[in-house]
């Protein structure tokens, strides 16, 4: 009898052909989580605010205000609403208004102590104070926009729409520390510009290190601050041929991570790197491409990872349901299925044993050790949930897959398999199970066995006779998985 290692360290790569797979590569990998130490489970969503939206959500964003309260602010296609530290959601939206962003997001950004907020259907927001009472109309009469940046003491605008005007490919600034003052004027600095250089209509802009970069279809700007008398130099196509599609710009580290139609890339201000080798074609052939404005972004900094939300193509009616999910330290990656509206970060309270039972009302559910610093407030991956209240990604773990690369035997030798065993850590045993995925010709299509669940031993049992095996592992509550050895014999040269 042999040990057949099977390394999955490197993650899902469903774009290559299972025998001709990298070592370390999966087909499937779903509702894991990629850390360092090895694939862990996703927990899934808990309920956290006491009421829901109205409308539908379709941006979250976290402030701080200068005391250091945290604040969630959320947009939807009809409301403007803040998450008070008492996890009610709160309707601040600008009175007697109803918003028409139906197709396009919220943005936000904060300057000093207001939070500015534009959907390119409405005139831009603003609320002065985190806990202020309502939204109003931004003084200084700036143009519908898509897309808002707070840079260098200047409010920016892209994407605009000038009294029924649009250009997609313009950007207005304010007056320096004066977001109400839109007259340009050498003085103030106050200016605007065309970036016709640029291939196709801005997509998004972020601040990113010391400039602010304008993402387009099809290429990128950056914005320097030179201060006076013209405020901004501008870089039109830093990088050609390559561009973000709207809602998936995130920046960690400052570095900012992106896909277009073609790759996912990261961006330092200076150099563009593809890193979706592997699941580009996936990724971009599921996006349902008639609900962009749906896509949005979170991320966990403690463990490298960031998040994508997307509406695939099973999705009807644009709900977001799937979530690519990225470490930015290893480069694996996995994904995530799970219906909701939008993702973001929000910090969570701190839980105790008086308070800890309403995310878990059973104890053997809790994904955490309880010895760890996550009871204290710390920061979560949040979304909106379906039913219009927020819940934190912090519950019960999801059901976990794990499709192996194909293993083509010594010799192309027929083994039989006589029982599995994944090098995981703490598994519920109920919870984990398995099977073979087996053929004898590349030409064969790929059958299965039955699964078996894992025994007290760690050990599954199954055995199936093939050429060419591969192991599908069903998982549930346990704290990673790094590898899976099969132990099999071999029965014959052909």
């Amino acid at each position: 009898m042999e040990t057949i290692k099977i390394d999955i360290s490197k993650g899902w790569m469903p774009d290559l052909i299972p025998f001709e797979m990298p070592i370390g590569s999966l087909i499937d990998s779903k509702n894991l989580l990629p850390y360092e130490e090895g694939l862990k489970p996703m927990p899934g969503k808990v309920t956290y605010s006491s009421n829901a939206a109205a409308g539908t959500p379709l941006y979250g964003e976290e402030f701080e205000d200068s005391s250091g309260a945290k604040y969630v602010f959320i947009g939807s296609t009809t409301k403007l609403y803040r998450l008070e530290t008492n996890k009610s959601l709160t309707d601040i939206s600008k009175l007697a208004t109803t918003y028409s962003s139906s197709v396009t997001r919220w943005h936000f950004e904060k300057y000093n102590e207001w939070i500015i907020a534009t959907n390119y259907a409405d005139a831009p927001q603003v609320l002065q104070g985190l806990t202020a009472a309502n939204y109003i109309d931004l003084g200084g009469s700036p143009p519908k926009a898509k897309y808002v940046v707070f840079s260098n003491g200047h409010l920016m605008f892209f994407y605009l729409n000038e009294g029924g005007t649009v250009d997609p490919r313009k950007v207005i600034w304010s007056a320096y520390e004066n977001v109400e003052n839109y007259t340009k004027s050498v003085t103030t600095r106050s200016d605007s510009k065309v970036l016709r250089a640029s291939k196709g209509k801005i997509t998004g802009a972020v601040k990113l290190g010391g400039a602010v970069a304008i993402f387009h279809e099809r290429s990128i700007t950056t914005a320097w601050y030179m201060g006076a008398p013209v405020a901004f130099d501008w870089n039109e196509n830093t990088v050609k041929n390559a561009g973000a599609i709207e809602g998936t710009i995130i920046v960690i580290g400052g570095i900012a991570y992106f896909f277009d139609d073609k790759d996912i890339y990261k961006f330092d201000n200076t150099n563009i790197v593809p890193i979706g080798a592997g699941v580009r074609t996936t990724l971009v052939n599921d996006i349902n491409l008639d609900y962009l404005y749906r896509n949005s972004t979170a991320q966990d900094l403690k463990n490298g990872l960031a998040f994508w939300s997307y509406a695939s193509l099973a999705s009807t009616d644009g709900t977001p349901d799937t979530i690519l999910c990225y470490n930015t330290v290893t480069g694996v990656w996995s994904y995530i299925e799970m219906s909701h509206h939008c993702l973001f970060n929000l910090q969570r309270v701190a839980l105790n044993m008086d308070n800890m039972d309403a995310e878990y009302p059973n104890t053997d559910d809790i994904p955490f050790s309880l010895d760890t610093n996550f009871w204290q407030t710390t920061q979560v991956v949040a979304c909106m949930n379906t039913d219009g209240k927020i819940n934190i990604l912090t519950g019960p773990v999801l059901k976990g897959n794990i499709e192996t690369a194909e293993v083509v035997m010594k010799d192309n030798a027929i083994y039989l398999t006589d029982r599995i065993r994944p090098k995981i850590q703490k598994p519920t045993t109920a919870d984990i199970s398995a099977r073979i995925g087996y053929r004898y010709l590349e030409t064969d299509d790929v059958a299965y066995s039955n699964p078996n669940t894992l025994n007290n031993e760690g050990f599954i049992d199954i055995m199936q006779a093939g050429r060419l095996l591969r192991c599908q592992l069903t998982t549930g509550l346990h704290q990673g998985i790094r590898s899976i050895d099969i132990e099999a014999t071999r029965l014959s040269k052909y």
